[in-house]
């Protein structure tokens, strides 16, 4: 009972990363359907890869989940549950066969004094019986005992190897958050460069503003064309 209830934690476990990855797929999703509808630009390019790494995060809580499920908490709950009813079996034989064996010593031993030898002789075959019974019965529950203990160390080794396989995958996880982090603070600093660009233009544009040269053209633009627009009304003289 003591080994199946530590099983729990890591049905917990399980559970939990299943839940999570499928709260972050959703979340995620959201995320990627508000930037389809949002002008592309570098802050969405860079919220896009956001949405990617939680995608991937996701997956791989989902995967260590169905992990820690499939290859810890069902083998091992199937072996143990099977186990225990095996020694609980063997536990209630032993029972049995204690309880109808002491009440077979007594009946000898009550018997003594007012039995023939024939029905004393018949007695003691059937304790010899008994004994021999009950020693099978006992011997049988201690190797359920030491199969329980043998399944016991194979579970610890089984969540030894659990273990190692869940280490991996969050150094996979860390590694994927790293890239995504660097692949984030990338588009950042693009999108830095390309503001400081444009604002660089435009300070360079307005540096060359002359103002008195425009002015001074487009007085003369305009002394030209008031010129011309005044010959077209002059009378032609004959």
């Amino acid at each position: 009972h003591c080994i199946l209830s530590n099983n729990y934690p890591f049905a917990n476990r399980a559970n939990l990363e299943i839940s999570y990855a499928k709260g972050l797929q959703k979340l995620a999703t959201k995320l990627s359907k508000t930037l389809q509808s949002t002008k592309k630009n570098c802050v969405v390019s860079a919220w896009a890869w956001v949405s990617e790494g939680m995608k991937s995060a996701a997956d791989l809580h989902q995967k260590l989940g169905k992990a820690i499920e499939l290859e810890a908490v069902k083998p091992t709950h199937q072996v143990l549950s099977a186990h225990e009813k095996k020694r609980k079996s063997a536990k209630k034989k032993l029972m049995v066969s204690t309880k109808k064996h002491e009440a077979l010593f007594h009946l000898v031993e009550s018997s003594k004094q007012i039995t023939t030898e024939k029905e004393k002789q018949k007695l003691l075959n059937k304790l010899k019986k008994s004994t021999e019974k009950l020693s099978k019965e006992d011997e049988n529950y201690y190797q359920k005992n030491m199969a329980s203990c043998s399944t016991r160390l194979k579970w610890e080794n089984t969540l030894e190897n659990c273990f190692q396989s869940i280490l991996e995958l969050e150094k996979e996880r860390i590694q994927l958050l790293c890239n995504n982090l660097n692949q984030y603070s990338q588009h950042i600093s693009v999108f830095g460069q390309t503001l400081t660009t444009c604002h660089t233009q435009i300070h360079c544009a307005i540096s060359k503003i002359d103002v008195e040269n425009d002015i001074q053209a487009l007085m003369e633009e305009t002394a030209v064309s008031s010129t011309e627009n005044k010959s077209e009304f002059l009378l032609t003289d004959y």
